[in-house]
């Protein structure tokens, strides 16, 4: 099942995770969060603010933060490198639970 239709599907695997529509809306709820963030998983496609804006923007705040980014097309399909240059490692869609978390043990101790 991809993670997009059940939100709830990594915390059934023990993580603590907050889901938002786009990255305005991240971007309003890290604001507010007291907690260290060591993972992102974003969309790299996304309305209002796509992922590399995202990704940019909690860099700042959180200077050894990973983040996956999920494609809609393989990673050297990529036109503009640099708009994901901040990307820890790519995965692509459909992105199901084990996808992300096999991801998740390349990037995190």
């Amino acid at each position: 099942m991809p993670v997009g239709d059940d939100p709830e599907a990594l915390s059934n695997h023990g993580y603590n995770v907050v889901s938002a529509a786009n990255g305005r809306e991240t971007l309003e709820f890290v604001s507010h969060f007291k907690d260290p963030i060591s993972l992102v998983v974003t969309d790299v496609d996304m309305p209002e603010m796509g992922g590399a804006e995202l990704v940019q923007a909690l860099l700042k705040r959180y200077s050894d933060l990973r983040v996956i980014c999920v494609l809609g097309f393989s990673a050297s399909d990529l036109v503009y490198e640099d708009d994901v240059k901040d990307c820890t490692v790519f995965i692509t869609k459909p992105c199901d639970v084990e996808k992300i978390l096999s991801a998740k043990r390349k990037i995190l101790i």
